[in-house]
């Protein structure tokens, strides 16, 4: 090719107005073919400075821009020319497109996580499937768009992967992914909301094709004196801005918009009506945490005792959130025991002068821990899993359960085998419960002090249960409802 144009891809990662000639010419010193059309990826890694392309507080790990062929001029070889260090290169204006997730994949200086990398993350998989099939037809029809806006609401409990769902989303679609927070959104009036929404919703626009993802979205609905409602305007204005978001022509990209929301029963009944589909993302069952597990201890150095079934096992209402702060958890304490045994390597200092510094052998000893990692150990990871559930109970104000075991019952044995019949046996061997029948729940009754509470904390330490005490006059409301929702938030 005599010469071609590039222009750069429009995104949230990275600014639009930075200049790469260097890093093109040094991504052009090898012969390439190219197209026009084509979409080039740029790794950022070269340059001596990656951090002057991305945005203020960036942290993202894939530091990539992407460019698009514009203009292409030379004798073209099946649709294309090949470039070599004689062609003339020129970087014009500004473009939207699709961009190859996979290439910044590529780049990363490390092995892609099966959790944060992929498209398909697992246990997530099944909700990726779904929004694509939701949103794909209205990527490929604009008049769709415009008939009624593709706007989607994925619910779920705080750490439960709503972002890492729809990061994988856009990787898999090929969007631009833009992320505001409806937290900063909020104004001292509602006039200053509405113009906060305005302005941060339609600089979407600037990205096409994106995914404009709206995180928080239940504190528009929350009037800040008495706690609920939420002021009609401010829910009114977002729901036209999100209809002017594909009010443009048709042969322009899409932005569709999913948001996020702990629960869709948070939502004003005006802003509920605006999404197409309203998806929740489920608590892992115990297969699923133990994928999740799999993956998240994917990277670390582990000994043969970990046992992730056993841990699958005690973890029952874990969501990813949970999963990684045990493995974070657990990381730590394998870190402190491997210091501790070699005599407090790290925390070791030596006086020099007026400061303390770390000596050679302190230094030495550092490097090894960062080059080889920790170990991690069942022990570990019991550990963080204790110390986890001690702090989730105490967050929620339940009292702290001592261990009690069978033996720790005196008598009342035909209750404790009728209790392991019933309960300990099917978690230990599921194929008893193939057949479909099994008991929605034991009632033990009798007068104060017979030991109905500790035979509870038996089965929950025995079974490895979480064990939750609920008193009966505490779900009791003067409103019939507000009981019925009392109720049904025990057993969520």
């Amino acid at each position: 090719a005599q010469e071609f144009t590039l222009a750069i891809v429009r995104s949230p990662a990275y600014s639009s107005t930075i200049e790469c000639m260097d890093l093109l010419k040094a991504h052009f010193s090898r012969p390439r073919y190219i197209c026009k059309g084509d979409i080039v990826t740029v790794d950022l890694h070269s340059s001596p400075c990656p951090e002057q392309y991305l945005p203020d507080g960036s942290s993202r790990r894939n530091h990539v821009v992407f460019f698009k062929v514009t203009q292409l001029l030379g004798p073209s070889r099946g649709g294309g020319c090949f470039c070599s260090v004689n062609t003339r290169l020129y970087q014009v204006g500004t473009k939207g497109a699709y961009i190859p997730a996979a290439m910044a994949a590529y780049h990363l200086r490390c092995h892609p996580h099966p959790v944060w990398d992929t498209p398909q993350p697992p246990q997530l998989a099944p909700v990726v499937e779904r929004l694509q099939s939701i949103l794909l037809p209205f990527l490929h029809s604009g008049s769709l768009r415009h008939r009624m806006p593709p706007c989607v609401l994925l619910s779920g409990s705080r750490g439960c992967g709503k972002h890492t769902t729809l990061a994988a989303l856009t990787r898999s679609l090929g969007l631009h992914h833009y992320q505001v927070s409806c937290q900063d959104l909020l104004g001292e009036s509602p006039a200053a909301t509405e113009t906060r929404i305005k302005n941060a919703l339609l600089k979407a626009q600037q990205f096409t094709p994106c995914l404009l993802q709206l995180c928080n979205v239940e504190v528009f609905c929350q009037d800040r004196e008495v706690g609920s409602g939420g002021d009609p305007r401010v829910v009114r204005c977002l729901g036209e801005t999100l209809r002017l978001l594909n009010d443009a022509a048709d042969e322009l990209p899409a932005v569709v918009v999913a948001t996020t929301a702990a629960s869709p029963d948070t939502l004003h009944p005006d802003l509920v009506h605006l999404f197409l589909h309203s998806i929740a993302i489920p608590y892992p069952d115990e297969d699923g945490r133990a994928q999740l597990l799999d993956n998240l201890l994917w990277s670390l150095p582990k000994s043969n005792s970990v046992d992730i079934s056993y841990l699958a096992q005690r973890t029952a209402g874990f969501n990813l959130g949970d999963l990684c702060a045990l493995v974070g958890q657990a990381a730590m304490r394998a870190y402190e025991r491997l210091t501790r045994r070699s005599g407090g390597g790290v925390h070791r200092m030596r006086r020099r002068g007026a400061e303390e510094e770390p000596g050679d052998e302190e230094r030495g000893e550092d490097a090894g821990v960062c080059v080889a990692g920790p170990l991690l150990v069942q022990g570990d990871l019991v550990s963080a899993l204790e110390w986890l559930q001690g702090t989730q109970a105490q967050a929620v104000g339940a009292p702290r359960i001592p261990a009690v075991h069978w033996e720790d019952v005196g008598g009342l044995a035909d209750i404790k085998r009728t209790l392991t019949d019933t309960l300990q046996l099917p978690l230990r061997h599921p194929q008893l419960l193939e057949a479909g029948l099994k008991r929605s729940g034991v009632l033990l009754y009798g007068p104060p002090g017979t030991g109905k509470t500790l035979l509870a904390k038996a089965v929950a330490t025995e079974c490895a249960l979480s064990f939750l005490s609920v008193k009966g006059p505490e779900l009791i409301n003067m409103y019939v409802g507000q009981s019925e929702e009392n109720v049904r938030a025990v057993f969520a």
